[in-house]
């Protein structure tokens, strides 16, 4: 069944995928998702259906149209110089965005494409790998394996913002890792920012042909002609630098009102990331005074007491920023692709 959608692929003249792009390693399920994701490119229809994730409003399927993944791929490829002697991982299942993305860049830069679903078995990666996108959780995982990264030359983020304990575990390895901003509407990222290495920065920069600028209550909008010929408003609150470069905050609906003041939990914790010694997140509960008031959420396996963690905030929030309450909870849960479930 594969094998004769991978020989319908090659009748295409244009963006083709050769067999041997396409390595054996994967399993069939995932070799099959791979197969309908062709089939739907090559169709004749200009667009793909995808389903987004709720980054700009619930979740719901929208036409993606082919020639915006293509220039997105174009940018990308052009960005970290990919071409036809790079090698791809593709872990993220096709089904989604960031697994059809990787495909539609091999396409572009006729790179070959190593399908290896399961990153808890990474023995089976062998040689150099050029290009790799993964979602936080997979590289927090294969850190914790000691893997070998002299093998990935250039890592992508994505899919979530990074878990607070992961970012100074980056700066060890020798990859060069980049988050990524973006979403479904965007046909993967409009934006990279370094986490290591020299280039390391707290902005994310633009990639070439996309513009940013905010609305009245500080919303990220994008601008890029390629996709849309309206701006995208998103939910994403930003301190905007230009119109390249901008330093995400935080989620307007995951603000809290304590008091009158509004808080950012993005904001807190990133301000607490490098200082606690396992998985957090910022919360609230209702308070008869204030209306909301802030709370830590800390994973039980902490050894940070609560003297310590009083220092801790002492040191690094301001008063308003204080927690007035620690709940540990056994295990903090997050999606499929990373994302904290705040309870």
């Amino acid at each position: 069944m594969v094998k004769r959608q991978f020989d319908l692929v090659l009748k295409v003249k244009n963006h083709i995928i050769r067999p041997d792009q396409i390595n054996t390693w994967a399993h069939p399920i995932e070799e099959k998702e791979i197969a309908d994701f062709l089939d739907e490119w090559y169709n004749e229809h200009d667009y793909i259906t995808v389903k987004t994730s709720g980054t700009t409003g619930p979740p719901k399927n929208i036409r993606l149209s082919k020639s915006a993944m293509l220039e997105s791929a174009k940018r990308t490829c052009a960005f970290f110089n990919l071409n036809s002697h790079s090698t791809f991982v593709l872990c993220l299942s096709p089904k989604y965005i960031a697994g059809k993305m990787m495909i539609v860049r091999a396409m572009v830069a006729g790179a070959n494409l190593m399908p290896v679903f399961d990153l808890n078995k990474p023995d089976g990666i062998q040689g150099s790998i050029d290009f790799i996108a993964m979602v936080p959780m997979q590289l927090s995982q294969l850190i914790d394996k000691h893997f070998n990264f002299d093998l990935f030359k250039i890592i992508l983020l994505g899919g979530s913002a990074l878990p607070n304990h992961l970012e100074a575990k980056i700066a060890t390895i020798n990859s060069r890792v980049y988050q990524s901003y973006g979403m479904t509407e965007t046909a993967s990222h409009v934006a990279l920012r370094c986490l290591n290495g020299e280039a390391r920065s707290e902005y994310y920069t633009a990639l070439p042909g996309i513009n940013f600028e905010t609305n009245s209550t500080q919303q990220l909008v994008i601008r890029a002609p390629y996709i849309s010929d309206s701006p995208l408003i998103t939910n994403d609150i930003v301190d905007l630098i230009d119109e390249n470069h901008f330093r995400w905050i935080g989620r307007k609906d995951n603000v809290i009102n304590s008091g009158g003041i509004k808080f950012f939990p993005e904001h807190i914790e990133s301000k607490l990331k490098h200082h606690l010694d396992t998985d957090f997140y910022i919360h609230w509960e209702e308070d008869r005074v204030l209306g909301q008031k802030i709370v830590l959420i800390l994973q039980s396996d902490s050894q940070i007491s609560k003297h310590q963690l009083t220092e801790i905030f002492d040191k690094y929030l301001t008063r308003y920023e204080k927690p007035r309450k620690i709940i540990y909870k056994e295990h903090i849960k997050y999606t499929p692709t990373g994302k904290i479930i705040r309870q």
